[in-house]
């Protein structure tokens, strides 16, 4: 459920600790944001769960050397354990309450699982385009955003006062070139749609930006 429920929600999570799981074919692009820890027994051979945790740590070791303020985590092999570790895996509690929530990452990856979903952070793609792997890429510079990555038509950008200048013109560019400059202005009715489509009040939004790509 972890190695599933982190990628797919890390918008919604502080931090997330795998104990013990099997990784099936989730991907781990989507915890950029979200610190993550792996505890396994050594010996914990079922279903290949404890190759497949080494393999899914290395993962994340190549995702941190290519984007290193990024992807957090930790791997925990448990030398001569089995599928219980003796609550050494209780580490991870002290671990992941270091952390808080960060719903305005300046860099968002975000790649669909199996259970699709139309919002992740500050963005949202359209709900008839979703389907698993279809992946957007999108970072933040002060009142520059940058969308690196599109597997769709376009995509909406959700802004407010913490993360950007809302009195200064917001810049768009799609893979380096620019493609938006404007003044935007704050919104009561988006603020008011944003809350309760997401049902989080971090992620209500006064502005909202669609930009077309395609």
């Amino acid at each position: 459920g972890v190695w599933r429920m982190a990628p797919r929600m890390a918008d919604r999570w502080a931090a997330a600790s795998m104990m013990a799981g099997h990784p099936g074919n989730a991907s781990q692009v989507n915890l950029r944001n979200l610190p993550y820890m792996i505890w396994m027994g050594e010996h914990d051979s079922a279903y290949n769960r404890n190759s497949l945790a080494v393999e899914k740590g290395a993962v994340l070791d190549s995702l941190q050397k290519n984007d290193p303020k990024g992807y957090i985590h930790e791997t925990h092999i448990m030398k001569g354990m089995g599928h219980w570790m003796e609550q050494a895996d209780t580490a991870a509690i002290s671990w992941m309450a270091k952390y808080c929530r960060n719903p305005y990452p300046e860099r968002v990856v975000w790649r669909q699982e199996e259970v699709v979903r139309p919002y992740f952070y500050w963005l949202s793609v359209p709900h008839e385009e979703l389907a698993h792997g279809k992946t957007l890429v999108v970072e933040r510079k002060n009142n520059d955003i940058h969308i690196e990555a599109c597997d769709y038509t376009g995509c909406t950008i959700y802004l407010n006062d913490e993360m950007v200048d809302l009195d200064r013109p917001i810049t768009v560019y799609h893979k380096g070139k620019k493609g938006f400059k404007k003044k935007l202005k704050r919104s009561l009715a988006t603020l008011q749609r944003t809350i309760n489509e997401r049902g989080d009040y971090r992620y209500m939004f006064p502005v909202e930006l669609k930009i077309v790509l395609k």
